[in-house]
Order: C-alpha cells, then sequence, then structure tokens
C-alpha cells in the first residue's frame, strides 16, 4: 500500500459493512528478505533493494508469511483452508512500465 491508502482501504470495506483487520507491519515488510530463487543469495531488506523482481518477491513472500502468522494466531484458521484476494495487478504492470497495462 501507499502511504496513507491503507486507512483509505479500511474505511471503505467497512462502510460496505465488512468486518477488517488492519495489521500495521511496515517495519516488517522494510526489513524483509527472501531467496530470489533455488541456489541464489538471500536479498537485501525490501528498504535496501532496487532490483524490480526482488521487491516483488520479497513483498509477497512477507506477505503470506505475515497473514498465515495472523490467521492462525489471531483466528486459529489453518492457512490452508482460507482464500486471500490481493488487487493490485493493474498498478504494478503500470509501475513496472508493462507492454500488458496498455491493453
Amino acid at each position: 500500500m501507499r502511504k496513507n491508502e491503507s486507512d483509505s482501504v479500511v474505511k471503505a470495506l467497512e462502510a460496505l459493512g465488512l468486518k477488517v483487520h488492519h495489521a500495521k507491519l511496515a517495519e516488517q515488510f522494510l526489513a524483509a528478505t527472501t531467496l530470489p530463487g533455488p541456489g541464489l543469495p538471500e536479498t537485501e531488506p525490501l528498504a535496501q533493494a532496487t532490483h524490480p523482481e526482488h521487491k516483488r518477491k520479497i513483498i509477497g513472500d512477507t506477505f503470506m508469511r505475515e497473514s498465515d502468522k495472523i490467521l492462525r494466531e489471531k483466528w486459529n484458521l489453518d492457512p490452508t483452508q482460507v482464500f486471500l484476494c490481493q488487487g493490485s495487478l493493474r498498478p504494478d504492470l503500470i509501475e513496472s512500465a508493462s507492454d500488458v497495462a496498455n491493453l
């Protein structure tokens, strides 16, 4: 999410009558690293990452790790039995200057 975007998304979802849990995990994301592929070294922390694919991988891996943790610890749910949805494909395509974004 971009700065202050989370608050407006939470308000919009709550206005629809949805119960929303807003986890504030900026520090965890900024410090997160990941393995970009088999045999490759661990990435730098997200706060220092410059490679777009490394950033996407760090964010995706951290999102899943933190979501699973919240599902287990806060709601006592099995993460393999829950569907999570994310809607950021178009902005990601635009930011990465993809030709697909022009379709």
